[in-house]
């Protein structure tokens, strides 16, 4: 058992430093102003043309893109609210996640896996916006998994706390406080 657990932990780091890497410099679309239709998801969510695909199968990556590819994967901003100091999705965040669940299971987005990070603004404690922004991307993975029937195995969750705001200049904004989905390919 002891060499099940270490050998799943050899398989996971490269895994996880895969999805780091793919999260960091993405093409990010900024949904934050408004709630996107799944078309726009879909239009967002979809690597561009001739770009190869990271493939996956259980933790083992089969076929790794050089970095600049990955950091070409899409990525999509979102408005997902939630009550203060929570990890409670409110109405509005359920009517955007409809859209999302609905673009991951169109015919075009079927196939790729999904990193949901969570992100919050500056305010408050580094350990506990990155706790908060773990609970909130928990949440939407479920969700997308128990509401919408998106299959688990094609989402990860990742906290990212304040660590990557998108207004780096205006830390305490609001656009700070979101969610981001990034395409981390088939």
């Amino acid at each position: 058992m002891r060499r099940y657990w270490l050998r799943a932990s050899c398989l996971a780091v490269p895994v996880a430093l895969l999805l780091a890497s793919a999260a960091t410099a993405q093409n990010v679309k900024n949904f934050t102003g408004g709630n996107p239709s799944k078309d726009d998801l879909i239009h967002a969510l979809t690597p561009p043309a001739g770009n190869p695909e990271v493939k996956y199968r259980g933790l083992k990556i089969m076929n790794e893109a050089p970095a600049e590819q990955k950091s070409a994967m899409p990525a999509v901003a979102l408005r997902v609210n939630f009550e203060l100091n929570s990890a409670e999705l409110t109405p509005d965040a359920r009517d955007v996640l409809k859209q999302v669940a609905a673009a991951m299971q169109s015919s075009s987005l079927q196939r790729f896996h999904f990193l949901l990070e969570g992100h919050t603004d500056n305010t408050g404690s580094a350990d506990y916006n990155l706790s908060l922004s773990r609970r909130r991307a928990k949440a939407v993975f479920e969700f997308l998994t128990v509401s919408e029937k998106v299959p688990a195995d094609r989402l990860v969750i990742e906290g990212k706390g304040a660590s990557a705001p998108l207004d780096p200049a205006h830390p305490e904004d609001a656009a700070n406080r979101r969610v981001q989905i990034v395409n981390v390919g088939s």
